[in-house]
């Protein structure tokens, strides 16, 4: 699991459940995509920029899918909860 916060500035951190190590940088929502760039800390083998179709998900989650180019990379098909 990754628990991921995305706040009003444009920034977002994600931390993973194996290494627990942040990696953060900037986000943009536009035109229903998602993407997310200028990494810092332990992205792993993550490519940046990374960028997903957002579409709501059961639950009021986010639903994430590939935008046709393949850069979702691990996080296609992924849900982002609204955390608990």
């Amino acid at each position: 699991p990754i628990a991921a916060q995305f706040g009003s500035d444009g920034q977002f951190e994600m931390r993973g459940s194996r290494s627990n190590q942040p990696v953060a940088g900037r986000y943009t929502l536009e035109d229903g995509i998602l993407t997310l760039s200028e990494p810092r800390g332990d992205s792993g083998a993550a490519q940046f920029p990374i960028r997903c179709r957002v579409t709501g998900a059961e639950g009021g989650g986010l639903s994430l899918s590939d935008t046709g180019d393949g850069a979702c990379g691990v996080f296609t098909d992924q849900v982002l909860a609204p955390a608990q």
